[in-house]
């Protein structure tokens, strides 16, 4: 046995421990979506969510991805480097326009907005200073 087989049965048993005791805080299975729902039949709200903004919900987004889906069907099958869609072009337009500049570019995540603009901007003579609302 490695090292790493050592490690990896001592953090599985701690892992088991914590499920047995009903403390196991990842993974948690949400019977709904959006601020309000429950888990294990227990109402909570939801504050693990990316929904900032609580648009989730909203029936004029639901109708929407509604139409994407009839359009779209449920995904263009690869990431927005290899195929975008006419939606995804006029939003990012638009953004442009409205914020003044000649173009923009729209990410999925946060993660990837961080990827993509410090990848784009930053080399290695770059200092970057990152504050607590920086998360992906």
């Amino acid at each position: 046995m490695s090292w790493i087989d050592d490690k990896a049965r001592v953090e599985l048993a701690r892992v088991r421990e914590a499920r047995e005791k009903q403390v196991y805080p990842y993974f948690r299975e949400f019977e709904t979506g959006g601020l309000h729902t429950t888990i294990g039949g227990q109402p909570i709200v939801n504050f693990s969510s990316n929904d900032y903004l609580g648009l989730t919900n909203h029936p004029k987004v639901k109708e929407a991805a509604k139409r994407a889906v009839d359009k779209y069907a449920c995904g263009l099958s690869s990431s927005r480097v290899q195929a975008t869609t006419v939606e995804h072009v006029e939003l990012e337009r638009r953004l442009a326009k409205w914020f003044g500049y000649e173009t923009c570019v729209m990410f999925t995540t946060g993660y990837q907005a961080m990827l993509g603009t410090i990848v784009s901007l930053a080399d290695k003579e770059t200092t970057l200073v990152l504050d607590s609302y920086s998360h992906a």
